[in-house]
């Protein structure tokens, strides 16, 4: 059993340690923006100039202000009606496209094109870019003399 133990914390420190990087990469990302948004939040900052530490005022002025609240309300109304009229739309589009009709398989096409479209154009955008005989990315290589003869990817 002290054996086995002794893996389980050996595969522990190298789990930890594999993902160790990711947490930094995270955190650099999200998480020291976030900070330092929290920090602006409590200057007043002009671009160009010093920050002032205010503290709380900026919060009590916003919570104070019946403008804000207004517009908080606007949000929510808007948000919840975005997504009531999706949800009906879709379901009502979901449950008509099930229904046997004539037109039907032209009908789901067309209602698939929207969403299939961008990811076509993007795959063609990169089979394009990667080609070996007029591909952009050998001729930035070739330009780098990184390379003497295309790649043909």
């Amino acid at each position: 059993m002290g054996h086995e133990a002794s893996i389980f914390r050996t595969e522990r420190k190298l789990g930890l340690a594999f993902t160790l990087p990711i947490f930094i990469l995270i955190f650099l990302l999200m998480g020291f923006p976030f900070a330092y948004t929290i920090y602006l939040s409590l200057t007043n900052k002009t671009v160009g100039m010093p920050a002032t530490f205010v503290g709380l005022a900026n919060y009590i002025s916003i919570f104070t202000d019946p403008t804000y609240w207004r517009i908080v309300g606007n949000t929510v109304i808007y948000t919840v009606i975005c997504i009531v009229v999706k949800l009906v739309l879709g379901m009502l589009f979901a449950l008509l496209l099930n229904e046997k009709f004539h037109g039907r398989a032209i009908t789901r096409v067309a209602m698939l094109l929207p969403w299939a479209i961008p990811g076509m154009v993007a795959a063609n955008t990169w089979k394009w870019m990667y080609n070996d005989q007029y591909g952009i990315i050998n001729e930035i290589l070739r330009d780098l003399h990184l390379i003497s003869t295309p790649i043909p990817w």
